[in-house]
């Protein structure tokens, strides 16, 4: 599985610097060995798991397996052999210190499909019901995209990308936690419709909770 078959290598190489800069991420053992990507995630979204097995399956062997912890819900483990693909985005995304940021490369044109993968891993849903006492009449989506480890810098960079791109317009946030600040984005609201049809196709089952209909007022 040296070499692209089934993907066209321009999607392929976007795929991987979306999940490894999401749930996923590109390790090296060392300076002269080339990169692997590795991620956990709940079992329940096995659905996810597969899509992203599939993709780095394009390249080389991944092996799926249960992760022993008993003490959290049950969690599946990917980890891929290393080839120098992986060593190449792992330059791009990885920083000093081990800082794990943003590929620049491909967010200057970030699309739906790596919006959604971001949705998906890191983002959130939450619907405040009418109350009278706010003056809130309708259902109010709340949607945030929760990459806390970003930098403001790296945060504020892809705000501005996802307005230049999609056209969607975010609120970054700060959060204190533990002697730490921590950064997220909140998307307006007269863009939620926007973003969950442009986002509704790349959504796998198990993720479909954070999906929301603005006209019937409910999860999709």
């Amino acid at each position: 599985m040296g070499c692209v078959t089934t993907m066209d290598k321009k999607q392929l190489v976007k795929l991987i610097s979306a999940y490894s800069m999401a749930d996923g991420g590109l390790y090296r053992r060392g300076q002269n060995h080339n990169a692997y990507f590795a991620m956990n995630m709940l079992t329940k979204h096995d659905d996810y798991i597969e899509r992203v097995k599939s993709v780095f399956e394009q390249v080389v062997h991944v092996n799926k397996a249960p992760v022993k912890n008993p003490c959290k819900q049950p969690q599946t483990n990917l980890t891929s052999r290393s080839h120098p693909m992986f060593t190449s985005i792992h330059g791009r995304i990885y920083r000093d210190n081990g800082y794990k940021g943003l590929d620049e490369h491909f967010i200057q044109s970030i699309d739906w499909e790596i919006l959604a993968i971001f949705y998906m891993a890191d983002g959130s849903l939450f619907v405040e019901q009418p109350n009278k006492k706010k003056g809130l009449v309708n259902p109010s989506p709340n949607v945030t995209l929760n990459m806390k480890r970003l930098s403001y810098g790296d945060t504020w960079f892809l705000k501005k990308c996802l307005k230049d791109c999609l056209d969607l317009e975010w609120n970054i946030s700060k959060q204190f936690y533990k002697g730490k600040t921590y950064y997220s984005l909140r998307l307006r609201n007269k863009d939620v419709e926007k973003f969950m049809k442009g986002i509704a196709p790349f959504v796998v089952e198990s993720f479909n909770y954070k999906l929301y209909n603005v006209h019937t007022e409910n999860p999709v």
